[in-house]
């Protein structure tokens, strides 16, 4: 479901969303890895590296989101963006 609902917000296969966007695809996704809205401080404690030009690698926010669930919320990124929404 995840990768599905991903290809919505990413109809190029960039790998990237802009920031602005990850608040809609949590809440549009089924549980246990919805985030629900209001969700925007929430994820902003997440502390979920950006990327250069305001952009979140589709692999940190799935890490980020299954720390969430089983309660591992500031977990450190593999990839080599900057932390922070």
């Amino acid at each position: 479901m995840y990768y599905e609902l991903w290809a919505t917000y990413d109809p190029k296969a960039t790998k990237y969303i802009p920031v602005d966007k990850l608040f809609d695809l949590v809440d549009e996704l089924e549980d246990p890895l919805r985030v629900a809205k209001p969700n925007y401080f929430r994820l902003v404690m997440t502390n979920i590296p950006v990327c250069e030009g305001d952009k979140i690698h589709c692999s940190d926010i799935l890490d980020m989101l299954t720390k969430l669930f089983l309660g591992q919320e500031n977990g450190r990124s593999d990839t080599d963006c900057q932390p922070g929404v």
